[in-house]
C-alpha cells in the first residue's frame, strides 16, 4: 500500500509545482487546478494545503528566498577575494536556475506578472536581496584597495543583477538550450568595469559609511532600532539602510533591525565585520540584534520571578567602574527599576521587544573629563 504523503512532504510537492509551471507560464496565469493536476491531487486537497492560489506562489517565492539565501551564504563563505565571492554568487544563481526554471521567472519577471497581487511585495525583494549582496562585496574590495573609492557600489550592485538577469533572459528565449553565460567570464566583466571606476558615484556623493565596529566609548543611544518594513512596502532593498545604521554604531551600542523575515545575507556580513549577530523570531517577524565588540553579553534572566531580575541587576550595576555597563534581557519594562537606577548616577536605557520582554542596558556616567 502506498505511503500518504505527509503535510510536509505534499506542500514541498506544490511548491516545486509551481516553479515548474512557472518555467513556461506567468505567474498571474497559474490556477488552482493547473497546480493540483500537475502534483496528482484534486482541487479540494490541495485547500487543505494551501487557502489560495496566492498562497501557494507566495510559499514558493519564500522557498525561493530561502534558496537564494543559501546561495549567498555559501558565496559569502568561500574564502579568496571578493571578485571570487562575486564569480560564487553568479555562478550559484544560474546553477540554481538550470534547476528550477521557474525561479527566473520569479527573480526578474514575477513582480510586472503579479502586478497588484499580494505576493507583489515578496517578488519584489528577490532580486534586490542579490543586489544588495553584491554591493557589499564591491565595498569588501574597496575596503581592500582593490576597488576604487569612488565606485558606487550600489549601482554596481544593480548592474550585477543586470548582468545576470541578461544572461538568464537570453538562455531562456533559446529555450533554455545548452546553459547561461559562463559565470566567471560574467563575473569577469562586471569586476574589469570596476576595476576601471565604473559605475562612479555623482560628484560630491557620499557613499554609506563602510560598517565596522568602532570604539566609542560612549553612546547617545546604545539601543537603536530601525524597523524596515516601511522600506519593504516601498519596494526598497533595505541592506544599505541596515548596513548605514550599523555603521553609525559605536562599540558600545547595539543595532535591533525588525524584519518580517530572516535577513541571512546580513548576518553573515556583519559577522564577518566582527558584530555579534543573534536573530530572535517573535511571531511574524525576527528581531536581529547587532552588537558592536564593546557591548556586553546580555545576561538573560526572564525565566527569573520578580524581584529577583531587579535585584540581580543592582547588584551588577553596583560594581560597575566609571563609564562601564551591563545588559540583561528581563520579563518586562521594569519601570521602578528605571528610576532607582537613575538616582545612582546610572544611565538606564530599556527596549520593548514584541514578545513582551525587555532588553536592558546600564551605563555609570564615566569621571568628569573621561569622555
Amino acid at each position: 500500500m502506498n505511503r500518504r504523503a505527509t503535510t510536509e512532504e505534499r506542500q514541498d510537492q506544490v511548491v516545486r509545482a509551481v516553479l515548474d509551471l512557472l518555467a513556461d507560464t506567468p505567474a498571474d496565469r497559474i490556477g488552482t487546478r493547473d497546480i493540483a493536476r500537475r502534483v496528482g491531487i484534486s482541487q479540494p486537497a490541495l485547500f487543505r494545503h494551501f487557502r489560495s492560489r496566492d498562497a501557494v506562489v507566495r510559499a514558493a517565492v519564500a522557498w525561493t528566498r530561502m534558496e537564494l539565501e543559501a546561495t549567498a551564504r555559501r558565496a559569502l563563505g568561500e574564502g579568496g577575494t571578493p571578485r571570487g565571492r562575486a564569480e560564487a554568487l553568479a555562478r550559484g544563481v544560474m546553477e540554481h536556475a538550470r534547476a528550477f526554471p521557474g525561479v527566473p521567472r520569479l527573480l526578474f519577471s514575477g513582480a510586472a506578472d503579479a502586478q497588484g497581487r499580494a505576493f507583489s511585495q515578496e517578488l519584489r525583494q528577490l532580486p534586490l536581496g542579490l543586489r544588495a549582496v553584491a554591493a557589499e562585496l564591491v565595498r569588501d574590495a574597496q575596503r581592500e584597495g582593490a576597488v576604487p573609492p569612488s565606485v558606487d557600489a550600489t549601482q554596481a550592485g544593480a548592474l550585477f543583477v543586470a548582468l545576470v538577469q541578461g544572461s538568464l533572459l537570453q538562455w531562456i528565449l533559446e529555450d533554455r538550450r545548452g546553459a547561461p553565460a559562463d559565470p566567471a567570464a560574467l563575473a569577469g566583466l562586471w569586476w574589469a568595469g570596476l576595476e576601471a571606476g565604473h559605475p562612479a558615484s555623482a560628484p560630491g556623493a557620499l557613499g554609506p559609511p563602510l560598517p565596522g565596529p568602532r570604539g566609542s566609548a560612549v553612546d547617545a543611544d546604545p539601543l537603536p532600532t530601525l524597523d524596515v518594513r516601511p522600506l519593504l512596502a516601498r519596494g526598497e532593498e533595505p541592506l544599505d539602510a541596515i548596513l548605514e545604521a550599523v555603521g553609525r554604531l559605536g562599540g558600545g551600542s547595539m543595532l535591533t533591525v525588525i524584519a518580517p523575515f530572516r535577513p541571512t545575507p546580513l548576518l553573515l556580513l556583519l559577522e564577518a565585520r566582527g558584530f555579534r549577530v543573534e536573530a530572535r523570531r517573535m511571531g511574524d517577524l525576527f528581531e536581529v540584534e547587532c552588537a558592536g565588540p564593546g557591548f556586553p553579553a546580555p545576561m538573560d534572566l526572564t525565566d527569573l520571578p520578580a524581584p529577583e531580575p531587579m535585584e540581580r541587576v543592582l547588584t551588577v550595576a553596583a560594581g560597575l567602574p566609571p563609564g562601564g555597563c551591563l545588559a540583561a534581557r528581563i520579563p518586562r519594562v521594569p519601570y521602578p527599576l528605571l528610576a532607582h537606577l537613575e538616582g545612582r548616577d546610572l544611565v538606564p536605557r530599556v527596549r520593548e521587544a514584541a514578545d513582551g520582554t525587555a532588553l536592558l542596558h546600564v551605563r555609570r556616567r564615566p569621571l568628569e573629563g573621561a569622555e
